[in-house]
């Protein structure tokens, strides 16, 4: 079945019942398809979405009648992988989506605005002397991260401890902790935010 272009000018009720209602089921499998149908016996959750979907746009689009202050969601292929923006009209699109977050201890996500936030733990060993540790990132930053913060534990002893980040070097793909104070090996936990 498809949907018919109907009543004729020449139609009579009698002709074109039959196809308004075939119209009235099409539309209703259509809305069904990501909507609650209008036929649910839950009469409250009509229409109301069960998912949304996209098309998949090539360029930004430029909705017609789109009034200044409006915004608007749409999906748009990026290196061939879909990913969802918000635009308000007017402004720059932002992108709100990008690689599959990893939520583990050493991991990232993805932050509406082209942003990556990491984060990661290790165990450094600490000693009267200065110690260091390279720090990957996984995956890169597309720039040297706008800020790197990092905190020690210590154990039972109450000797200080000191963990920092050495400044010059800090890259896109990696950067280097150091470490002073006390003795044996304490967790350290870092986090960085920067370009996507």
């Amino acid at each position: 079945m498809s949907y018919l272009n109907i009543p004729a000018a020449t139609d009579t009720l009698a002709v074109s019942q039959g196809q308004i209602q075939t119209n009235f089921a099409l539309i209703n499998v259509d809305v069904g398809r990501n909507h609650v149908p209008m036929t649910d016996t839950t009469v409250i959750n009509r229409g109301r979405h069960k998912f949304v979907e996209y098309l998949v746009q090539t360029i930004d689009p430029v909705p017609a009648g789109a009034a200044a202050g409006d915004s608007y969601l749409y999906t748009k292929d990026v290196a061939g992988v879909t990913q969802l923006f918000w635009q308000r009209v007017g402004d720059t699109p932002v992108q709100m989506t990008e690689a599959n977050p990893v939520p583990a201890a050493i991991g990232f996500t993805f932050l509406p605005g082209k942003l990556l936030l990491q984060w990661g733990t290790l165990s450094m060993p600490f000693t009267d002397g200065s110690q260091s540790a390279l720090i990957p990132f996984t995956p890169n930053f597309s720039a040297a991260p706008f800020a790197i913060n990092a905190t020690v534990t210590r154990s039972l002893s109450n000797t200080p401890l000191f963990v920092g980040v050495k400044d010059t070097s800090v890259t896109a793909i990696d950067f280097r902790l150091f470490g002073r104070g006390g003795t044996g090996n304490h967790d350290v936990y870092w986090t960085a935010i920067g370009p996507a």
